[in-house]
């Protein structure tokens, strides 16, 4: 393998302009072009090899027989024996130590790390596409391409800070290695990288592709992936669509340019090789609804099978598309119903969270299966119950009747730690209260501490409660009269709007002044005007 210099030798090592053919030629590293070497701002010495100064940079001036040449100093060294030791090797062969970077300045494309922070530091300066010699302290030079930091628990408590990536060769391993156990790194161009196009049996190809894909995703050759997952054995299908898999949890473009292959590998015969179908599939809702939208009812199909991997990547599919279109979902609803349970899991969450993208636009087609919603509150899962309690809030909107039985439950849910399912409880509370104010009117003093909560949409949603309360019941709202009128300066119009409608029905004269102050000066039209309206009834 190259790697003793080709990459950068054409460009100047200041400004990454490309040199004249003659001075890219040159058998020496780090050469500089005729414009920067025009801006010298110092000369050391005379005669060659002598150093000098362009725009702060350390460079070296040597006799290149015909010609004089600019080298930049890699190292700072502090005689030319030591440029030389640092930027020649033993055979005289120049070591480049700088190349065009992804913006087009000139980047170091070498390193001799002293410390982890170093080593660290190297590899956060490339894209995740690149390629690099390893020379390590106890192992022969090698490609490597997705470095990573090793976790402690993995690299051992009590061993250094710790570096993984995988090796770009034909039979691909995980090497870890610390800052100490380095000789040096070099990024490699694109002339210098190992070329493994078509080496191996097809077995072994796919192989390396799912090592590749597992550690270093973007150096995986879509070509290459593409003819495997198209080809005749179901093993290797199965072994491409795993590597497939993981290169578009990475990357979902990726996979729009197998949206074809992964609609017939849908309909495969084989259980592991639609699993991983389906789990590109759902990285492409996710990112690109879109393109994958009209694969719905195949994806449906697959729900409900009786296999819960299947089941996990379907719902998550159909989650994604609901939010994209709820429509597109809407015949998966009594699939999607059947794999939500009263024990918490992956599936029932997307699945909740599915059925509420879809009650949002068509509450009508979700109030059958309000019973299984209810249900999921019971759980002990706070997400559970959050994408539970959000499903129920859009059918109570539409119909308050549905969730008339459920109020107990409702209520136990009001002091849930997590604010999002606070705010949906008593949101489902002053649903049922457009309709049915008694059923909600003894629960009030539950709600009245709500009205204090640091979530704007639980006070919101708490005023909202008591007010359609007051609207048939307004001595039982009366106490809180002091509260509702310091919500008539509320962050939220809403609660303003909700705190005016109470307020009114209350008919609280010790508010007046604050409500002709909103009448007067507050920025929401709508609660100017229902400020208007309460102050009619004083």
């Amino acid at each position: 393998m190259r790697g003793s210099g080709g990459f950068g030798a054409a460009h100047c090592s200041i400004c990454a302009t490309a040199l004249s053919s003659r001075h890219a030629e040159a058998s020496h590293p780090n050469v500089v072009c005729h414009s920067c070497v025009s801006r010298v701002e110092a000369v050391n010495g005379s005669g060659y090899p002598t150093i000098v100064t362009i725009e702060g940079i350390r460079c070296w001036q040597v006799d290149a027989g015909d010609t004089v040449l600019t080298l930049r100093d890699a190292t700072d060294a502090g005689s030319f024996e030591a440029f030389r030791a640092a930027h020649y090797t033993a055979d005289g062969s120049p070591l480049q130590w700088f190349a065009p970077g992804p913006d087009g300045e000139a980047v170091t494309i070498r390193a001799h790390p002293d410390t982890y922070a170093d080593l660290r530091s190297f590899f956060d300066r490339f894209p995740p596409t690149t390629i690099y010699r390893f020379d390590g302290v106890d192992r022969d030079p090698v490609a490597i391409a997705g470095p990573s930091k090793l976790h402690p628990e993995a690299a051992g408590l009590t061993a250094p800070p710790t570096m993984e990536a995988i090796t770009v060769t034909e039979s691909p391993e995980r090497c870890r290695f610390t800052a100490e156990s380095t000789r040096s790194v070099v990024v490699l161009g694109p002339e210098e990288r190992p070329d493994l196009t078509g080496v191996g049996s097809k077995s072994a190809r796919v192989d390396r592709l799912r090592a590749f894909a597992a550690v270093a995703p973007v150096i995986v050759d879509r070509s290459a992936l593409h003819d495997l997952c198209t080809d005749d054995d179901p093993a290797v299908r199965y072994g491409a669509m795993r590597a497939l898999a993981a290169v578009v949890a990475f990357d979902p473009t990726v996979g729009l340019g197998f949206i074809s292959e992964l609609r017939t590998l849908l309909r495969s015969e084989q259980h592991p090789t639609r699993l991983y179908a389906l789990r590109s599939l759902a990285c492409l809702a996710e990112a690109y609804p879109d393109a994958v939208e009209h694969l719905t009812d195949a994806v449906i199909d697959e729900l409900a099978g009786g296999h819960e991997l299947i089941d996990a990547a379907a719902t998550r599919f159909l989650l994604h598309i609901s939010e994209y279109e709820p429509y597109a979902a809407l015949e998966g609803l009594s699939k999607l119903e059947s794999v939500v349970s009263t024990q918490p899991t992956r599936t029932g969450k997307q699945a909740l969270a599915a059925i509420g993208n879809i009650a949002q636009r068509y509450p009508d087609a979700v109030r059958p299966i309000v019973p299984t919603l209810c249900e999921s509150l019971v759980t002990e899962d706070t997400r559970y119950q959050i994408s539970g309690t959000t499903a129920l809030g859009r059918v109570t909107s539409v119909y308050p009747a549905a969730a008339t039985p459920i109020v107990p439950l409702v209520l136990d849910l009001l002091d849930a730690a997590e604010p999002e399912l606070r705010g949906n409880a008593v949101g489902i509370l002053a649903d049922i209260a457009q309709e049915y104010p008694t059923d909600v009117a003894p629960y009030a003093a539950d709600i009245a501490p709500l009205l204090s909560d640091p979530d704007a949409a639980t006070r919101s949603n708490a005023v909202g409660a008591l007010a359609r309360i007051a609207s048939v019941k307004p001595a039982r709202i009366e106490q809180y009269v002091p509260t509702l009128t310091a919500l008539l300066s509320d962050e939220w119009a809403h609660s303003r709007i909700h705190a005016c409608w109470a307020l009114g029905y209350c008919r609280a004269d010790d508010a007046a002044a604050e409500l002709r102050a909103v009448r007067a000066q507050d920025p929401s039209d709508a609660a100017r005007d229902r400020a208007a309206w309460a102050l009619s009834r004083l």
